[in-house]
């Protein structure tokens, strides 16, 4: 199966495979974008409003959503936010 996807998704993708796993290589930045991929294309009720590469990147799992933001040029930061529970 295929996702569909936009310039600025794919570089969402990218920035977060760096942020969760530069220290772990090629193969575990690769891990991390199967992860985020499988999770756009799951049917499932776990993942049922998921549906893009934005949806993966901004999830509010548990209350916590990821914001990948690109600092300086060089450097990917991974921030984790607590999201308001209502």
């Amino acid at each position: 199966m295929l996702v569909s996807y936009t310039t600025k998704e794919l570089d969402l993708l990218a920035r977060l495979m760096r942020a969760e796993a530069v220290g772990e290589g090629d193969l575990g930045m690769l891990m991390v974008g199967n992860v985020a991929v499988n999770r756009a294309i799951a049917d499932c009720l776990t993942f049922k409003n998921i549906q893009t590469i934005s949806d993966v990147v901004y999830q509010s799992p548990g209350g916590l959503y990821y914001l990948v933001q690109h600092s300086g040029g060089k450097h990917y930061v991974l921030y984790i936010f607590k999201a308001e529970i209502k």
